[in-house]
């Protein structure tokens, strides 16, 4: 801890209840949006609890609300740093409340503190469905399924793929429930004996119990393929809890979340949180949980709508790569809800953004797999010699102060640069293998076609097509089925092996030379010999 000096006390305060707000905190249960100030890091800094007397005097951010005979009263302040949110407590108990619990369970049976956090009052999803080549099919309920499910007819579903539709259908419900679960966090923890004797604050022992527990349900009922990993609790490190005594006989708490910690989120420029802070009073005989005191009048466990909506003074402001991406709808349809993403810490950029979408496939004439999957797009980049960034996956250039876009999409597997000797830079993207149709369906839809791409970069970030090549690779008519790449350490040469079936099989070359800053055809050979061992063993896989 550091010294604290009566200057900041007067800042702290300041922070909390400034002049033209103090009249106001006085009630600010009576509004629906509750505002958290900003604070530095060395208003929030102090000792102990005794040092924060002015933080104690001030009006509350909050106050507990009892929910039971039983419950504490209390009162809550609230700030944010650009680290994350810091939470202060003082609560009314007999000293007898608290307690040096062994396990998590004791800890929640006995006089404990409870924090909820969620970024949105609620989490859309699509509606149940899955999808085919010939479009999405969507259930409204049960009923829906005799309809919707088997092959395509006018006639209703044989009796059993009805009943397997149904069952499907009631998996995903429960399904959904665990899956909403990873959008809030539950911390726990309980005061200290020890702590609430003394003046200084000790570090208590805190835990997630909601989100956690929805995860642990499930890994263990869906295969890893359907797991929606991208949404996997991360680790709480950084989150601090600790506890102290009071002025008045209770005890006083104070918890820093730091934004590292937060569950998903959906804005950008985060403004809007959901928080409600319980305390809970020791469990009598046969109960497992004590009577309760909340921030929020209405409030329902893990139902972020009834929380208290906090409004940030200072709101933080995210960025996807240095390219500031803008948070777009998910693939595939417009009106899905927006992405989601973990804030991360100052100065980090966001590097993915997490999304649904049912399942889809060709031929998927009955339902398979969860119900929305979870969908995570990937944002990377790479510094130009110019000390410049170059970003995709929607190629973009920016040097800090200037941003350039285009509407080259870029792979990110050997997404590299090269620099030129007149400050140009060249980007490449590729070989990438894709099939012909989306869902593999059709005649050769799930034929691969490969895709190999150079860019030019000017050194004020103008984007332009250096080199493309786009191949078909079904083997089909006069079209090649298999193919290698052979690329000068420097890019000035870069040669395109195809190795045809017809009449006989024979591999051919065309070789691109760079010039100023595009590839111009160069050489060509009708027979010659691919590259042993293959370059790109992805393009030779029916070699």
């Amino acid at each position: 801890m550091y010294p604290r000096t009566a200057s900041l006390l007067v800042l702290l305060v300041l922070a909390f209840c400034p002049p033209h707000r103090a009249a106001a905190q006085t009630h600010i249960q009576s509004v629906a949006i509750v505002d958290v100030p900003q604070a530095t890091p060395q208003q929030i800094a102090a000792p102990s609890p005794s040092g924060q007397a002015d933080l104690w005097n001030t009006p509350p951010t909050l106050t507990l609300i009892p929910h039971s005979p039983q419950a504490h009263p209390g009162k809550i302040w609230l700030a944010t740093t650009d680290e994350g949110l810091h939470i202060w407590g003082q609560v009314q108990a007999d000293d007898h409340g608290a307690q040096s619990p062994q396990d998590n369970a004791a800890t929640l049976s006995g006089s404990h503190v409870e924090v909820w956090l969620s970024g949105s009052p609620a989490v859309p999803m699509p509606a149940i469905g899955w999808g085919n080549q010939f479009g999405p099919k969507n259930l409204a309920s049960p009923a829906d399924c005799a309809q919707s499910a088997g092959a395509i007819r006018t006639d209703p579903a044989p009796a059993k793929v009805v009943a397997s539709c149904q069952s499907w259908y009631t998996q995903q419900l429960l399904y959904r429930q665990d899956l909403s679960r990873l959008f809030v966090r539950q911390w726990a923890f309980a005061p200290d004996h020890r702590a609430v004797r003394t003046s200084s604050f000790t570090p208590a022992r805190p835990f997630e119990a909601f989100a956690s527990t929805a995860w642990a349900s499930l890994s263990a009922s869906l295969s890893p393929h359907d797991l929606p990993t991208p949404l996997q609790p991360r680790s709480d490190d950084g989150f601090l809890a600790e506890t102290a005594g009071a002025p008045q006989p209770g005890y006083s708490f104070h918890i820093f979340i730091p934004y590292s910690a937060f569950p998903p989120v959906r804005q950008l420029r985060l403004a809007d949180l959901y928080l409600d802070v319980d305390v809970f009073s020791a469990a009598p005989a046969g109960r497992k949980l004590g009577g309760f005191s909340s921030t929020a009048s209405a409030r329902l466990p893990g139902q972020p709508a009834t929380f208290n909506h906090l409004r940030l003074s200072a709101p933080r402001t995210f960025s996807f790569s240095p390219c500031d991406y803008a948070l777009a709808p998910d693939a595939v349809s417009a009106d899905r809800p927006s992405g989601w993403f973990f804030p991360t810490a100052p100065g980090a950029a966001l590097r993915s953004t997490i999304g649904f979408v049912n399942p889809s496939g060709g031929y998927m004439n009955d339902p398979v797999g969860v119900s929305p999957e979870t969908t995570q797009a990937a944002f990377f980049w790479r510094q130009l010699a110019s000390g410049a960034s170059a970003c995709g996956p929607r190629l973009a250039w920016s040097n800090g102060s200037e941003i350039k876009r285009s509407n080259f999409s870029v792979d990110e597997k050997y997404f590299s640069a090269q620099s030129l000797p007149d400050g140009w830079s060249l980007l490449r993207s590729g070989p990438s293998i894709h099939t012909h149709g989306q869902f593999g369906s059709g005649m050769c839809g799930a034929c691969q076609t490969a895709n190999f791409d150079i860019y030019a970069v000017s050194p004020q970030g103008e984007i332009a097509t250096a080199l493309h090549l786009d191949q078909d690779l079904s083997g089909e008519g006069r079209s090649p089925e298999a193919a290698d790449l052979a690329i000068a350490p420097d890019w000035s040469r870069i040669v395109f092996y195809r190795e045809f079936d017809q009449p006989d099989p024979t591999w051919t070359s065309i070789t691109y030379c760079l010039h100023g800053h595009t590839y111009e055809l160069c050489g060509e050979s009708k027979l010659t010999e691919p590259p042993q061992p293959a370059n790109f063993k992805e393009l030779r896989a029916f070699d």
